[in-house]
């Protein structure tokens, strides 16, 4: 109790509370493709990461790569996200889709070892699903009797669709909605036994195109 008061006053001096790392990864490599030519390549992504209280916190990540004979600098997250409880977490932003497990776990090029990124994932032009979501998520895992059952769930700007001849058909960025219908989707997975997790994805978007265009019905 006597030390009460000069606690405060130490903490009043604090330049602030909020907790603040600095992280991230790099890389550089070398493809060769039959259909293109082969190129040496570079990668920097560094991670922030906030910590404005112990409920509240913030994540982002940049994307810096060197493509075309030019640096391209993208946003690859960035999102709010608020832990309810022990089973439930709120996001809200821009995050990694949670269809499938490659997305959120195996991404990162410090992790990721294929020569490419599975064909429904890729973060580009040849994916079939969107790499980024733009919206918000509720995550947690909770127990089922013997086993615990992990979940991802979200409401987002929805799937839209490429329109230019290179990339016809395929799912282009999502970080604005261009014709107000939502998407929803997520991921639902069980753990039968520790070292083993069975798990199904979905997303559906009932309306894809620009609005008024032919493909928005």
């Amino acid at each position: 109790d006597e030390f009460k008061p000069v606690k405060a006053t130490v903490a009043d001096l604090r330049l602030g509370t909020t907790k603040m790392v600095i992280s991230g990864y790099g890389a550089t490599g070398y493809a060769q493709h039959e259909d293109a030519p082969s190129s040496f390549e570079a990668h920097f992504s560094p991670i922030f990461l906030f910590k404005l209280s112990d409920k509240l916190s913030f994540e982002g990540e940049l994307e810096i790569v060197t493509e075309d004979n030019d640096t391209a600098l993208t946003l690859e997250y960035a999102n709010l996200i608020y832990h309810v409880n022990e089973w439930l977490t709120v996001q809200a932003g821009k995050f990694k889709s949670p269809f499938g497990q490659f997305n959120p776990r195996y991404d990162a090029l410090w992790i990721n070892k294929f020569a490419d990124a599975p064909l429904i994932d890729d973060d580009g032009a040849d994916g079939i699903v969107p790499h980024q979501e733009t919206g918000v998520m509720l995550s947690g895992i909770h127990d089922a009797g013997p086993t615990k059952v992990k979940y991802n769930l979200f409401l987002s700007n929805g799937i839209r669709v490429r329109t230019d001849a290179a990339g016809f058909g395929l799912p282009d960025v999502n970080d604005t909605d261009n014709n107000s219908n939502k998407g929803i989707g997520g991921r639902v997975g069980i753990f039968p036994m520790h070292e083993l997790e069975l798990g199904g994805s979905f997303e559906y978007s009932g309306n894809i195109g620009d609005a008024g265009s032919a493909q928005s019905h």
